[in-house]
């Protein structure tokens, strides 16, 4: 099953209080969450763009351009994300400048206003400061309590890992489950986090 998303209203947006661990097993994660409750299931080879300035979640996936950025930590360390872009190929050069501010470096002198996905990774290719990361991923979704939360197995440099996540924007539902399901001792680690450790870049 494919993902497939052709608009983005910025007003539509609502941020949401993350929370995640991939210090997990498979075993582990599996008894959070009933088979039956699953209703959706995706698969996706996604590239993640680390960039050594930024922690801005920034990556392809299903042929979109997707940013997301923090806003804050709570008290409880859950992190508040919003998303500021989903943008198809070809990229317009107002899409590629939102996603230059992201990485925090300077946008090239072009001479086009439009990049197709080979264009954009050659110009991304070009800065030292950027990291691509090819990340395979399964996504199990579930609605606990009206809580987007998710099962996922992925590989990253050929290894696999397992990772639980919740997430909503009522912070105190998100903490709830954390709680209810024992995890308030282990860390909330995002992504980009997660993937910058793998490739020794710091966070």
């Amino acid at each position: 099953m494919s993902e497939i998303q052709n608009t983005f209203n910025p007003d539509d947006i609502i941020p949401r209080f993350e929370w995640r661990t991939f210090d997990i097993s498979k075993e582990e994660g599996q008894k959070y969450f009933s088979k039956d409750d699953c209703y959706r299931s995706l698969e996706s080879q996604e590239i993640y763009i680390l960039s050594e300035l930024s922690n801005d979640n920034i990556k392809l996936r299903f042929e979109f351009m997707d940013m997301k950025l923090p806003l804050r930590v709570n008290e409880n360390k859950l992190e508040l994300w919003t998303v500021a872009l989903k943008a198809p190929f070809p990229l317009s050069i107002h899409n590629l400048a939102l996603l230059f501010k992201g990485l925090e470096l300077p946008l090239p002198k072009l001479n086009q206003n439009e990049f197709s996905k080979e264009e954009f990774f050659e110009i991304i290719k070009s800065y030292k400061e950027l990291h691509l990361v090819t990340v395979s991923k399964i996504r199990h979704g579930f609605r606990p309590v009206g809580v987007r939360s998710e099962l996922a197995e992925i590989i990253v440099n050929n290894k696999p890992y397992y990772t639980v996540s919740f997430e909503n924007e009522d912070q105190n539902k998100v903490w709830d489950l954390v709680k209810e399901h024992g995890l308030t001792l282990k860390q909330n680690t995002n992504y980009i986090k997660f993937l910058k450790e793998k490739i020794n870049l710091k966070y």
